[in-house]
């Protein structure tokens, strides 16, 4: 189920239960799917392999996509191009307007989850790694592979242009985006890390062990690039 709260009420307003079985992954937007609306849509990603899309005024399903194989772990949408990640190990790029795949990227495992950045896309893998694929590129190669945790990577998120990401190695990671290169390890949770968020300055991690964490990354992060800048100014 998927249900809508009033946060200041502590209210549920509506219950989305058009899933047959677990929902691994929402996304909300203020994208459209018609050129001639600006709705407040919801993207969901379900155990029953398929991708729904809501409409969250007036609490109605508006499409419902099959575009995998296996559950879904991992959607986002902007405008009309919705990018789906999926135990399946194939992340797609689905044009809605066109009502059609227009890219498909191919991992060695299953895709846990999936970020847009700069126009690239950031794919966490149960095997450890986390892949980078380009849709300007012809080709769908993987353009860069980010590698050091110790199992299946369940989330990432971007933050001033650094990425970070969560695995069931119980870490949590900071990598730089130009180089690739694990900058920070984050030691702390018991168990898996299985979702990151970002307010303001600070990153907020939720994990297996039944806690949720408040790293003050900002600070760190300011540090690190000038340590960076010194070492390439004296190399």
């Amino acid at each position: 189920l998927i249900k809508k709260w009033d946060i200041e009420l502590g209210k549920c307003l509506a219950t989305y239960s058009d899933h047959d079985g677990e929902v691994h992954f929402i996304h909300c937007t203020s994208s459209s799917v018609e050129e001639s609306s600006n709705r407040k849509l919801l993207v969901s990603g379900g155990h029953d392999k398929t991708v729904r899309i809501y409409d969250t005024e007036k609490d109605e399903l508006l499409q419902t996509l099959n575009p995998h194989h296996a559950p879904v772990t991992s959607v986002f949408m902007e405008k009309n191009i919705l990018y789906t990640a999926s135990w399946d190990r194939y992340t797609k790029i689905i044009d809605l307007e066109k009502k059609e795949v227009v890219k498909t990227y191919e991992s060695l495992e299953p895709t846990s989850c999936l970020k847009i950045h700069n126009g690239l896309i950031f794919c966490g893998c149960q095997d450890r790694y986390i892949r980078v694929f380009d849709p300007r590129q012809k080709d769908d190669k993987c353009v860069k592979l980010f590698s050091g945790h110790l199992d299946a990577v369940l989330c990432v998120e971007l933050y001033s242009n650094h990425l970070f990401s969560g695995a069931d190695d119980s870490s949590l990671r900071q990598w730089d985006l130009s180089t690739g290169r694990c900058i920070q390890v984050y030691e702390g949770h018991q168990d898996a890390v299985t979702c990151i968020s970002t307010v303001k300055n600070h990153l907020y991690t939720g994990s297996y062990d039944r806690s949720v964490r408040c790293w003050d990354v900002q600070g760190l992060t300011v540090r690190l690039e000038e340590e960076e800048r010194k070492k390439r100014r004296n190399a």
